[in-house]
């Protein structure tokens, strides 16, 4: 009957609308207030007496659907509905009566916001306010703020007004910061505005709305991992209440969406958690998700809300969904903080940087960039060399052994255990199903790689005959790679320095490269044999990561057959969403050889080499960076490297690219990061979430 009293469209337009139509009882007489102040609280628009209207979404509907109830309950009637268009206004009349309301609303606490600046400004002419003066003010602008944040939420077709309120609030903020003393100024620095304190949280009820999705989820991760260590969680349907609770996810609670915030993000700010590196990826993810503007551009929301979306269907409890996906976010969280870094070099070496210079002052950026052009001429992974420099310059010998060891431990620890759960279950289809998309990744992100490894060695057309010559060599003629390395490392040596040069000085490096090269193991033990390849893989591994595949695929392959091809590509896809070195994979070759020993043993020898270099050429550094000998050796080692990865690289090629789908995803990932410049951890992941989502679909 009352959807009669407005005649609507049902038929689908650019924008649809949800409207609430209704006739309210003569009492109680305080009824019609409430009601209109809780259209007004909203941000409805009335476009006929008792006919009002608001965007169409899942939250207005809701927020409508609770006033109907409200309103039924207290005699009146309402009905809620979606209507592609409303008799009597276009849509783009619609629009303008909301900017117009908003517009006012903005216009309203701007001059709240001026006159409260102009009295602080007064009151503090040559000198600061006292306390009392400067708590009330301070309460004033809370509430202020408070209901901005109100009107923005409801700021649907962003309307004029809504800068310049937002700057009349900025300078509210200035002026009350200009007026206070200097020890309120010093306590202000520690203590973010409008914060929460945690311990006030502690043992809570909380309660949300029943069938859990993806915001209220992540928000019941966070309260019980970052708030509230013993909460007590409550799913209630509509109208229910559950007295003395804190509601998050719900209208009109305090931990709700406000402005662009989904309620994740607006928990992270009122608890001051949005520093914790982890926690920002997560909230960027659960945004894009759960508001689906692609803000951030977060290529793990579509794997996640996947994931997410198939276990709601498995797991109709509320209880159990949350317990679920609790894992699923410790495990992002344990992939995305500070403690666990994936990306390679460039991303651990971007957070050492962050950490070491600009938060701790430990190093000044002229040092660390003289350190890192040391580590970059050693073999071996960089990130874990610059942790153990710094670990040494900051106490001593014992200090760079425990950094460098609480750099690989964790990731090591990782790829033991997915080494053993691929052993054990990597026969599955769920498992092939996601290396089938990975691994092609994996093999575009060698090819990028490649690229930027051969961008940074070619310096001239010497060297790229040296990598040719490589190429040729090890592709056509056989020859052992160790053999390769040497020969160019002393072809450029003798083009850069010429004889007479090298005669005068003592070849230390070369004889001493060659020393190990001849050092060839004739024990049959399995055991020195494994420590023996992944000793020289560490030694000899010019161009980081890279060039330690060479050596597994001709050693552990090749000549040992301890594993294939295509398990070696599965343990550097492993080792691409691992925390720690990229050389990890070599922890997963070592378990598939000997097991757990096989493991510690891989791990321990592949950066052994790293240790010694570091520690013991530390003090050292400006000698060796500066000694042209050497460097021209490394150039031409180098050059040959990208080489030997080039024809180790198709040799892999068959395990991965398998159909056109699969060579499909190999060129995207390359694509992606050579001409986009996207970054290896960001398509890392992407690919993770892309395999996964190929096993659920393929599952269903």
């Amino acid at each position: 009957m009352l959807r009669k009293a407005l005649k609507v469209s049902d038929r689908t337009q650019e924008r649809d609308w949800n409207l609430l139509i209704h006739q309210l009882p003569p009492k109680p007489t305080n009824l019609r207030v409430r009601i209109w102040r809780k259209l007004q609280r909203l941000g409805a628009v009335a476009i006929k007496n008792s006919v009002y209207v608001l965007p169409a979404n899942e939250k207005t509907q809701e927020s409508f659907q609770w006033l109907k109830q409200e309103i039924e309950s207290a005699g009146g009637e309402a009905a809620v509905f979606q209507a592609g268009s409303v008799e009597g206004a276009t849509d783009k009349e619609l629009v303008a009566s909301f900017r117009k309301a908003r517009d006012e609303e903005f216009a309203g606490v701007s001059a709240e916001f001026d006159g409260l600046t102009g009295a602080i400004a007064e009151q503090s002419r040559g000198k600061h306010l006292s306390a009392g003066r400067l708590a009330a003010h301070e309460a004033e602008i809370d509430k202020l703020h408070a209901e901005l944040e109100r009107i923005a939420a409801n700021d649907f077709f962003n309307a004029k007004g809504r800068a310049g309120a937002f700057s009349s609030y900025e300078r509210c903020q200035k002026a009350i910061r200009a007026a206070q003393g200097p020890g309120r100024k010093t306590e202000l620095k520690s203590a973010k505005h409008g914060t929460l304190e945690v311990a006030k949280h502690q043992g809570r009820r909380w309660v949300t709305r029943s069938n859990l999705h993806i915001d209220r989820l992540a928000s019941a991760w966070l309260i019980k991992q970052f708030i509230d260590k013993h909460p007590r969680f409550y799913f209630i349907a509509e109208g229910e209440t559950v007295e003395g609770a804190i509601p998050f996810d719900m209208f009109g609670a305090e931990f709700t969406h406000h402005g662009e915030d989904c309620t994740f993000e607006t928990m992270l700010k009122r608890f001051d958690l949005v520093e914790i590196k982890g926690l920002r990826e997560i909230a960027e993810i659960v945004h894009d998700i759960d508001l689906k503007d692609d803000k951030f551009h977060r290529l793990e929301a579509a794997g996640l809300n996947a994931i997410i979306d198939g276990l709601r269907k498995v797991l109709r409890d509320d209880r159990k969904l949350l317990q679920q996906t609790s894992t699923l976010f410790d495990g992002l969280f344990a992939l995305l903080s500070n403690f666990i870094n994936i990306g390679g070099p460039v991303a651990q070496i971007t957070m050492m940087y962050n950490h070491m210079v600009e938060r701790r002052h430990w190093l000044s950026d002229d040092r660390f960039v003289k350190i890192m052009a040391f580590c970059h001429m050693l073999p071996g992974p960089e990130a874990l060399q610059l942790a153990i420099y710094v670990g040494y310059l900051k106490r001593k010998l014992l200090g760079g052994v425990l950094a460098g060891l609480t750099f690989i431990l964790p990731g090591a620890v990782v790829m033991i255990i997915l080494s053993w759960l691929y052993i054990t279950y990597g026969s599955l289809p769920q498992v092939n199903n996601v290396l089938y998309v990975l691994k092609p990744s994996v093999l575009g992100i060698i090819a990028a790689g490649i690229i930027k490894l051969g961008r940074a060695t070619i310096r001239n057309y010497f060297l790229a005959g040296l990598l040719a010559g490589a190429f040729l060599g090890m592709r056509v003629a056989g020859i052992n790679f160790l053999v390769i390395l040497l020969i160019a490392g002393l072809l450029n040596l003798l083009h850069a320095e010429g004889w007479p040069s090298i005669r005068r000085t003592r070849a230390t490096l070369p004889t001493l490269v060659g020393a190990f090269v001849l050092l060839l193991p004739f024990v049959n033990s399995r055991w020195f044999q494994m420590a023996w390849l992944f000793f020289k893989t560490g030694l000899f591994s010019f161009g980081g990561a890279y060039a330690s595949i060479v050596f597994l695929e001709r050693g552990a392959v090749e000549q040992h057959h301890w594993l294939s091809n295509s398990q070696l590509l599965d343990g550097v896809a492993l080792s691409v969403a691992t925390p720690g070195p990229f050389m990890l994979f070599t922890t997963f070759t070592g378990f598939l050889a000997g097991g757990l020993r096989g493991a510690i043993i891989a791990t321990f020898f592949v950066f052994l080499p790293s240790f010694v270099f570091v520690l013991g050429g530390a003090r050292y550094i400006e000698k060796v960076r500066n000694n042209r000998l050497i460097q021209a050796f490394l150039a031409g080692a180098s050059a040959a490297v990208v080489g030997v990865i080039i024809v180790v690289s198709l040799e892999l090629i068959p395990a991965a690219l398998v159909d056109p789908p699969t060579i499909s995803v190999a060129l995207i990932a390359f694509l992606v990061i050579i001409v986009m410049k996207v970054d290896v951890a960001k398509v890392a992941l992407g690919a993770m979430a892309g395999g996964i989502l190929y096993a659920v679909a393929r599952g269903m």
